[in-house]
């Protein structure tokens, strides 16, 4: 669990991009506001419980049409740097996470919901995290709902809130 926490606690960070794609949804569908920009986590706001509180995150996020590219900075709770990247789709398929140093093999899904909302899908060879992203009317807050769930079942949630800058 330890090693699907650190990994995820920087992946954390990537997932919020999923919130915002402006893709074409049907007339019922609530808008997906654009997230592509660059954001850092509030850690003041955000709730992490059991998951290791980063001491800071940073995010690039670039979104054109159903594409969708990031790449994100953290510094975790040990002080360790972690940078990710991430090149895919809105389209609900696996696509992969790299990292540096290297955290294995890690893939993401994002898929866009009619609720504004987007459901995002990481898997690593010791679990998986499910997460819900929503973006606040103004754009300029994320906020991310997410149960990190390893091999054994147990499930550790948390919160984040991200601020545009």
């Amino acid at each position: 669990m330890t090693k699907l926490l650190v990994c995820v606690s920087t992946i954390l960070i990537v997932v919020l991009i999923g919130s915002v794609a402006g893709a074409a949804m049907p007339q019922k569908a609530k808008l997906h506001r654009n997230a592509s920009g660059s954001w850092n986590l509030d850690l003041a706001k955000s709730e992490f419980g059991e998951a290791p509180k980063p001491k800071s995150a940073h995010l690039t996020v670039a979104i054109k049409g159903n594409s969708l590219s990031w790449a994100s900075e953290v510094v975790g709770a040990d002080g360790n740097r972690i940078k990710q990247f991430f090149a895919g789709a809105f389209d609900g398929k696996e696509y992969p996470v790299r990292s540096e140093p290297d955290a294995g093999a890690v893939s993401a899904s994002y898929t866009l919901n009619k609720d504004g909302t987007t459901h995002v899908t990481l898997k690593s060879p010791t679990g998986r995290m499910e997460t819900t992203i929503s973006i606040s009317p103004d754009a300029k807050t994320l906020i991310i709902k997410n149960v990190l769930i390893d091999n054994s079942g147990e499930r550790v949630p948390w919160s984040e809130v991200w601020r545009r800058i």
